[in-house]
């Protein structure tokens, strides 16, 4: 599959931001969650049965993106530690066809 049919994913320098941060979160055993697809998630997001939903990734199917409602019953979760996460230049430069 051609480079350039994927260009459209990649961001533009000046769309980058300089102050990402990765954020790690503990959620506790005991809070309720369940495994859906995206479509299962978005129709429960107005209101949720469970605070926690694994939702496969796109980008990497055998991974799981955690989607998190604060508002629902049972949720807890604590902020473990936040760090800077600077974007690696080298995603630039396939944007830039260098």
């Amino acid at each position: 599959m051609p480079l350039s049919m994927f260009r459209s994913h990649y961001l533009e320098l000046s769309e980058v931001p300089l102050d990402y941060s990765l954020v790690t979160i503990e959620i506790p055993d005991t809070v309720s969650f369940r495994k859906a697809s995206a479509e299962q998630t978005r129709a429960a997001s107005r209101k949720p049965d469970v605070p926690v939903f694994l939702v496969p990734s796109v980008v990497v199917p055998q991974e799981q993106n955690v989607m998190m409602f604060p508002d629902a019953a049972g949720f807890k979760a604590r902020i473990v530690k936040i760090e800077p996460f600077p974007i690696d230049e080298r995603l630039l430069a396939v944007r830039e066809g260098r």
